[in-house]
């Protein structure tokens, strides 16, 4: 790998998380027993460096299905900006790493706080993830790169004509 390689997956893994860092809640995705995958929104609690943290009951369908397969998903997305995640979950029951995370506004689902016994995180380790931004810049460039691509009857590739508007890195 070349060092502008290195600089641009730098800048890529920069990007993914600062945009990670603009969502709040994420649909984390994981594999029920029967194999189809299963969505759920989920308030981010926290990331630290490749990892983000949720905050759910520990006896619920997410920590069985999470018991049996660690593998999942985050998907996130606003009007112009996309993101998906795929990494590793573990459940966390220290009570200390629970407080850290504490939000009086959790309350209304764990009405005992978080020492009371109900409150599991689980901490995806992400090792990978992918973006799309269509905000700003990146979606003049891509409309005016659509509008040559119409007029010279030719399929756009985005990919090549904007940079900086989607990347996928391993982690």
């Amino acid at each position: 790998m070349s060092k502008e390689d290195n600089v641009t997956l730098t800048e890529n893994v920069e990007k993914l998380w600062t945009m990670v860092d603009d969502f709040r809640v994420g649909m984390l995705i994981t594999r029920p027993h029967d194999g189809a995958p299963r969505p759920r929104p989920m308030t981010m609690a926290k990331r630290d460096g490749g990892t983000v943290t949720f905050v759910t009951n520990r006896d619920n369908a997410l920590t069985e299905e999470l018991e049996n397969e660690a593998g999942c998903a985050i998907a996130m997305q606003s009007d112009r900006k996309y993101v998906s995640l795929r990494g590793l979950a573990e459940l966390d029951h220290d009570i200390e790493a629970i407080e850290s995370v504490w939000s009086e506004t959790m309350r209304v689902w764990f009405p005992d706080g978080p020492k009371g016994g109900r409150i599991v995180l689980v901490r995806v380790s992400v090792i990978e993830g992918e973006y799309w931004d269509m905000s700003g810049i990146h979606m003049a460039r891509y409309l005016f790169n659509a509008a040559k691509a119409y007029a010279k009857g030719k399929p756009l590739d985005e990919e090549l004509e904007n940079p900086g508007m989607h990347a996928g890195v391993m982690l």
